[in-house]
């Protein structure tokens, strides 16, 4: 019977559209032994996998003559891309986000649980050993990768923190971030998203993205609220009258912007655009051709994130400790393999002008700064004509709503 059904399960899985294009898979029959066994193999393997990274993993094997090394291709990198999730969810890469939102009320549920069986005091407080329940509930998420809630924060507590790990809906966000940044990483590791192919973020999560606004849009819209004099509006209507509104968000930017500038013009201070970049290593691919970069480290874009934050740091104390206080903006950017780099406008007085650019320069080249092109891309200045008015500065072309 086992047999029958796995049988069915193989004839079934043929029929999906990922596998159209692989004819050795789809065949009906092979009269090799080893032909059935290979095809048996391939299908157990990359069923692990969402349908868009089976396609990038079977290209790849396909242009593989050497059986053996086309199978050993297919389990290492599967097995590399499973390897990104915890391991309790290991099974829920392919998975939709009604699979994910089902682990999540497991989760939740056996938070539940564990905090029942700790607590002394009956289903409702924790109070009496809060700090022994919220030690098993942290130990319980870290094995889900999940960093323990900052207690540090003004306002946050502990029954506060237990309270968030016993509901579904912060186990949802949590896991469903988990796996999103899990894919993204594997596309990216792939060579999916770079300028040839999936430029800035891979197609599957600019859908998930889209869907996410969408339903975040149908949530506001569903709910009303009265105010006193029993005027009614739905939360989305609110929501977009302040920041929450890219368009306002971005008028402020730009308001904002003007009045720095107009401040620069008043007291006769530089404007200076800087652009900073990240190290080779951290990047996937290669700009213009979008071939794989073989220095590249495995760096996620939070990670890169990350580093240009730890140089930015060193910048602002090394001025701080020169006296030198610029005023401005900072924006985050995606290049074309998801790899951000820093676009800064500043203003400052004239006679710092020199130093700021010899700072950023210093500290922009300290990792990895002998490498090919590192001095002429790692970082670049421009300055801003004071009389050019707001278009003047670059800031605006890379907002991104």
């Amino acid at each position: 019977m086992t047999a029958q059904c796995n049988e069915i399960e193989l004839l079934l899985t043929k029929q999906l559209p990922v596998f159209r294009d692989y004819p050795f898979l789809t065949q009906a029959w092979h009269n090799d032994a080893a032909d059935r066994a290979d095809v048996a193999f391939i299908f157990a393997t990359v069923t692990k996998l969402p349908d868009q990274l089976k396609r990038v993993v079977l290209n790849a094997a396909f242009k593989i003559e050497n059986r053996k090394e086309r199978n050993l291709y297919i389990l290492q990198a599967t097995n590399k891309v499973i390897s990104l999730l915890p391991e309790p969810l290991k099974q829920v890469m392919a998975a939709n986000d009604d699979v994910i939102n089902e682990v999540a009320i497991n989760c939740a549920d056996r938070c539940r649980r564990l905090a029942l069986h700790h607590n002394f005091k009956g289903h409702h407080s924790y109070e009496l050993n809060a700090q022994d329940i919220y030690a098993i509930l942290t130990e319980y998420a870290q094995s889900y990768q999940i960093p323990p809630i900052n207690l540090s924060r003004s306002g946050a507590t502990l029954i506060g923190a237990i309270k968030r790990m016993l509901d579904k809906n912060w186990w949802n966000r949590k896991l469903r971030r988990i796996v999103n940044q899990a894919y993204e990483k594997a596309a990216i590791g792939l060579n999916i998203v770079s300028k040839r192919k999936q430029i800035y973020v891979s197609d599957l999560m600019v859908e998930k993205r889209t869907q996410q606004k969408l339903r975040n849009e149908q949530m506001l819209s569903s709910m009303v609220v009265i105010n006193d004099i029993g005027q009614q509006y739905t939360l989305k209507e609110i929501s977009d009258l302040n920041v929450s509104n890219p368009a306002i968000r971005k008028a402020e930017l730009m308001v904002r912007m003007r009045g720095c500038e107009e401040l620069s013009k008043e007291y006769g201070h530089q404007g200076i655009f800087i652009t900073i970049t990240c190290p080779s290593k951290y990047h996937a691919a290669f700009a213009k051709s979008g071939q794989p970069n073989p220095k590249y480290e495995g760096f996620t874009p939070n990670e890169s994130n990350q580093y240009l934050c730890s140089v930015w740091s060193r910048i602002r104390a090394e001025w701080n400790r020169q006296g030198i206080k610029p005023y401005g903006f900072r924006v985050a950017e995606p290049q074309h393999d998801g790899t951000p780099h820093w676009h800064i406008l500043l203003f400052a007085e004239k006679h710092d002008v020199y130093e700021i650019r010899r700072v950023v320069s210093h500290y922009a080249l300290q990792e990895d700064g002998n490498e090919k092109g590192a001095r002429e891309n790692r970082c670049d200045f421009m300055l801003i004509d004071a009389y050019s008015g707001p278009t003047g500065s670059p800031i605006p072309g890379h907002w991104d709503h």
